[in-house]
């Protein structure tokens, strides 16, 4: 299965918050529906890159890309240009996967890692 299943389809869905711990390798996005107001959590974990830049009061999300293989597309390329990253690390590293938040408004977020977990709080 897609890992891109596995997660919901977060268009405009709001970024709230984000917990980097450098030290336990992990990153927590904290989101928020504003049609429901549903909070819910993505804990990213195994976390070997990670970039978030013009992080706003509102950051809203206009789509969300997970790679776990290289990928010929604007969207691969991109998210391994942020990270510093080559794409060979696919063949390098196990269970290595991208995400990457385009944003509609606000915060643009990228990350290498290797497991996550979404939680609906």
């Amino acid at each position: 299965m897609s890992v891109q299943r596995e997660l919901p389809d977060m268009h405009d869905w709001e970024i709230e918050g984000v917990n980097a711990d450098r030290f336990g390798n992990t990153v927590k996005i904290f989101l928020n529906i504003p049609a429901n107001d549903e909070k819910s959590s993505l804990t990213l974990r195994g976390v070997k890159r990670f970039f978030l830049s013009n992080m706003a009061m509102q950051n809203v999300i206009l789509d969300l890309f997970i790679f776990n293989e290289i990928e010929d597309s604007d969207y691969f390329g991109h998210c391994c240009r942020i990270l510093k990253i080559e794409s060979s690390i696919f063949r390098s590293e196990k269970n290595i996967k991208l995400i990457y938040f385009e944003p509609s408004v606000g915060a643009e977020l990228a990350c290498c890692f290797t497991d996550f977990n979404f939680d609906k709080t």
